[in-house]
């Protein structure tokens, strides 16, 4: 018994043609897909080939090291993925510490972070004090994957000293721009008044004029020179008297003053930056048409400093007393309420304390320590 050649031909001719199908459909499958693979890729990879994600990740790691501030990544998770160089020199943060638990490692930033990633909503120069002796300046930035999806939080952060000593540089600058161009303009207003009385021939009028202000003066450079020994401190009253005095005010710096030196955790330029805040809150107080008058006392006692600035004032109304020092908090309108939350900053670095009364006008006490007391 046998089959017909034409017979098995036409059967396996039926068989081929559903293998070339399956084949065909195989391989066009096979295209779709690998095309579908190869622009998700791509998306992943912002359109870019192997050789320069290579380039761009090398140059990221140049440029990331060579800024002075300190960077940190972390995923989704809170799991640290970098810490560039300068975090790990200045601020101690430990290379040991990649891919734990932001949380885990460093509670207080770890705490900020996860309320950034939380809110989904970028953060910029928040201040953050990671122990007693380093407060940082921080700004978090939410970072996100090709699709939208959020993918963690960059943290860059620089030490806020250093921060607040350039920013007291600058404001120092300002001030004593403002303070000379005062002292320039209160003495054209004293050379004026002396040439009308010698125009008028008020000869002894003048000379009583002369006198007067000499006076003034040669007190105030007396206890300048003699006892406030700190020369940018004796600058910073003198600057401040002249821009008082060219705006008709009155300012005293009380005759017992004495300075000799400043606690060692004082900077000079931070008490010049305390002082001039002071009265210049004083001073604008003044504009709402009560008060007149500053006085400052400035001393050294057995346990440290004491600074008195006084006025006779609005005093401080009740209802921001005890916020006084908060960021943003101010009874003047075109003030943004900083001067007083730098001064309450200053003084709590340096170990002191700060005592305020609104009774007759403000007094602002304030006692710094010759050394910090360890708690």
């Amino acid at each position: 018994m046998g089959l017909l050649t034409d017979k098995v031909h036409r059967e396996n001719e039926a068989y081929l043609q559903k293998i070339h199908i399956a084949i065909l459909s195989a391989g066009i499958m096979g295209l779709i897909g690998a095309a579908a693979l190869a622009r998700n890729i791509k998306k992943s990879t912002y359109g870019l080939e192997p050789k320069e994600i290579a380039l761009l990740l090398g140059q990221r790691e140049i440029i990331l090291e060579s800024l002075k501030l300190g960077i940190l990544a972390v995923d989704e998770d809170l799991k640290i993925t970098w810490i560039n160089q300068v975090a790990i020199e200045e601020f101690g943060l430990s290379e040991s510490k990649l891919y734990h638990d932001i949380k885990e490692a460093y509670p207080t930033l770890g705490i900020a972070v996860e309320k950034v990633l939380i809110s989904n909503k970028p953060q910029y120069n928040q201040k953050l004090r990671l122990d007693q002796d380093l407060t940082l300046m921080c700004s978090y930035i939410v970072t996100k994957d090709p699709d939208g999806d959020i993918s963690g939080v960059v943290v860059s952060f620089e030490n806020m000293n250093k921060v607040k000593l350039m920013a007291e540089e600058l404001i120092g600058y300002k001030k004593m721009t403002n303070a000379l161009r005062a002292q320039n303009h209160e003495f054209m207003n004293k050379l004026q008044t002396i040439s009308g009385l010698i125009q008028l021939e008020e000869l002894d009028e003048a000379l009583d004029f002369i006198s007067e202000e000499s006076e003034k003066r040669n007190d105030l450079a007396e206890v300048l020179s003699q006892n406030i020994k700190p020369t940018h401190v004796a600058a910073i009253l003198l600057a401040k008297y002249n821009q008082v005095t060219e705006a008709k005010y009155t300012l005293e710096v009380h005759e017992d003053s004495q300075l000799d030196k400043l606690p060692e955790q004082l900077h000079e330029d931070e008490l010049c930056s305390i002082i001039g805040n002071l009265i210049d809150n004083a001073q604008e107080a003044f504009y709402t048409g009560k008060g007149d008058r500053i006085d400052i006392s400035l001393t050294e006692r057995e346990t440290g400093i004491r600074l008195i600035v006084s006025d006779n004032g609005p005093g401080i109304p009740e209802n921001i007393a005890s916020r006084i020092f908060e960021r943003g908090i101010t009874t003047k309108s075109k003030s943004r309420g900083i001067g007083l939350n730098l001064v309450k900053e200053i003084v709590d670095n340096a170990g002191g304390r700060i005592r305020i009364s609104g009774e007759n006008g403000s007094v602002f006490i304030i006692d710094i320590p010759w050394e910090i007391t360890e708690k």
